[in-house]
Formats: structure tokens, sequence, C-alpha cells
């Protein structure tokens, strides 16, 4: 989902603008029928932006093609969450 894009720290969003920012992305190859886990960096705007609304709903879309270079997308919802820090 978009959220403000005065959040995101521009200073030029307008009132009530929705806008993009692309918090990370990491290449990543799979065998045809297998699964992985793919870790993403986030851009220091991300992790700022993160840590400022401590849960970040985002939209992660996966480019893939096969060999004969046939392309795939799948795009899936998902919030990013501050890990908890134990109290002392």
């Amino acid at each position: 989902a978009p959220f403000p894009a005065s959040a995101a720290g521009s200073g030029k969003a307008k009132a009530g603008h929705l806008g993009r920012l692309v918090i990370g992305s990491a290449p990543f190859g799979l065998a045809a029928g297998s699964s992985g886990t793919v870790a993403v960096h986030l851009t220091s705007r991300g992790a700022s932006l993160l840590a400022r609304l401590r849960r970040l709903p985002v939209l992660v879309t996966v480019s893939a093609h096969d060999p004969l270079g046939d392309p795939g997308v799948a795009i899936l919802h998902l919030t990013l969450v501050t890990p908890r820090v134990a109290r002392r």
C-alpha cells in the first residue's frame, strides 16, 4: 500500500499525495521447481522510514525469466515491522 510521500522525507509532497519508494533489491537465481530465501538489504532511506514508522506496508515484486527468456512476475503485499527490543 502506498504511504504519504512526505513520510519518505522528500519534502516536496503535496498534502494527500501518495508515493512509492524502492527500499531494496537483490538478484537471485533458483533451479526450476526449487525454493529459497532471498535476503534484501534496505536502502538508507528505507531503513530510516521503517525506523520512523515502525510498520511499513510494502509491495514485493519478483521479476524472473526461464532459460528460454520467457518472463514471469509475481507481486506480494507484506508489512515490514521493526523488531521488538527486550526491556531490561
